[in-house]
């Protein structure tokens, strides 16, 4: 049996190096979507564990149907992991994929793949999914769970490699696209990436500050060169300031509710912000 581990952290502290390109609430939406798609990929194994770094992501993981253990106080990525291959180790793992939760392309495919290759080695081995740049681990198969020590740091890869190779256990390096790109950096955001797939994705380079009443179209196709088939994804934000869709939050008065409710969200929020959100808004379905 084998179990997939994915080690999620808090996501209101996420992503803290890309604070240079995305906002506290961007940093956040991405560290969800991140999660989302990890724990779906982690499907291809047999159970799926969540180490997790806050309530908040042990409540998505419970809805992704993982099992949960909520760290009471997360000390980093190594920690996490060895909570997990215990727990693991305890519910009768013959094997584990510890899985890094900031893969942004990651797949059940490309997971199944590792576990492919792991399955075909011996008693004891160590399979890792190198990530790309960097000799960094995104992803590590380990046959049985505590067949060599936790490495996960700069140049990982590396220290894992040497570490098995001291105690005798075979030792591979598998170079998967779908688990090679972790948005860490704000470099990170600008390589085109091409997965297994036939999917590329290309940053549009040179844009201006775009302003109201600005040709949106024609600015996104100044920047890329399009071709048929291709899809262009684009933010709600720079849609909003193109079509005008703007307010100075300095003429907003927030009401006691807007301030209440700000109050109660676990990342940082601007009072006026959500009276402008309360003002465009239906009604809310929980406070």
């Amino acid at each position: 049996m084998t179990w997939v581990v994915v080690l999620i952290k808090d996501f209101a502290t996420a992503k803290q190096r890309l604070g240079p390109v995305l906002g506290p609430e961007e940093r956040h939406r991405l560290a969800i979507a991140s999660a989302g798609r990890a724990l779906e990929a982690a499907r291809a194994g047999d159970r799926v564990l969540a180490v997790c770094g806050s309530p908040e992501a042990a409540e998505l993981a419970r809805r992704a149907g993982a099992e949960v253990l909520l760290e009471a106080r997360p000390q980093g990525q190594n920690p996490a992991a060895r909570r997990g291959v215990k727990r693991a180790l305890a519910g009768g793992a013959e094997a584990v994929i510890l899985l890094s939760s900031d893969l942004p392309l990651v797949s059940r495919d490309a997971l199944a793949t590792l576990l492919q290759a792991g399955a075909e080695g011996g008693p004891k081995v160590v399979v890792a999914a190198a990530a790309a740049g960097r000799r960094g681990t995104n992803a590590l198969y380990l046959r049985p769970p505590d067949v060599i020590g936790l490495h996960f740091g700069d140049d990982s890869l590396p220290r894992f490699e040497a570490d098995a190779r001291a105690r005798g256990v075979p030792f591979s390096s598998r170079s998967l696209p779908e688990l090679a790109l972790d948005l860490d950096e704000p470099a990170d955001l600008e390589h085109p990436f091409k997965p297994a797939a036939g999917i590329e994705v290309i940053p549009v380079r040179g844009l201006p500050e775009v302003q109201p009443g600005d040709d949106l179209a024609r600015l996104i196709a100044g920047g890329v060169r399009l071709q048929d088939g291709d899809v262009v994804v684009v933010a709600q934000k720079v849609v909003s300031k193109a079509e005008g869709r703007l307010l100075d939050l300095r003429t907003v008065t927030p009401s006691a509710r807007a301030r209440r409710l700000a109050k109660g969200l676990e990342f940082q929020t601007d009072p006026r912000a959500v009276q402008v959100i309360l003002d465009e808004s239906v009604r809310v379905l929980r406070e």
